[in-house]
């Protein structure tokens, strides 16, 4: 398989329904933009799988809206709908945005947030 990092947008967010005894899985519908050689900007949806401690983290972590980079492996199955692109997630984590002046806080009502790692979200095995 090969390793892929994607950065975009989170869509929507599934939960497929497995016996207790099965590994937690989550799939997420991530929104990649790019540029075409013709600089037209282009869209492409993955779903991005992401099991065991990496999906019970990302449960109470991302949610549809939230721009994250994912680091996984790449796929392709086919289905009854033709063939389909999917990312095994090894790891999501979600992007700080940065806000221009206007819309910061003044200083004085700024307070501290605590930083987003990646080491929080665990590797997933498939």
């Amino acid at each position: 398989m090969n390793e892929i990092y994607l950065s975009g947008k989170i869509v929507s967010v599934y939960e497929p329904e497995v016996p207790a005894s099965q590994p937690k899985r989550l799939v997420y519908q991530l929104r990649v933009f790019h540029k075409t050689a013709q600089q037209q900007v282009k869209s492409e949806n993955y779903a991005v799988n992401i099991w065991r401690s990496g999906a019970v983290w990302a449960a109470s972590n991302i949610r549809p809206g939230m721009e994250v980079l994912v680091r996984g492996h790449l796929s392709q199955r086919q289905t009854n709908m033709g063939p389909m692109t999917e990312v095994t997630a090894l790891q999501i984590i979600p992007v700080e945005v940065q806000h221009t002046k206007a819309e910061q806080k003044p200083a004085s009502d700024a307070k501290a947030e605590p930083a987003v790692t990646g080491s929080t979200a665990a590797a997933a095995e498939d």
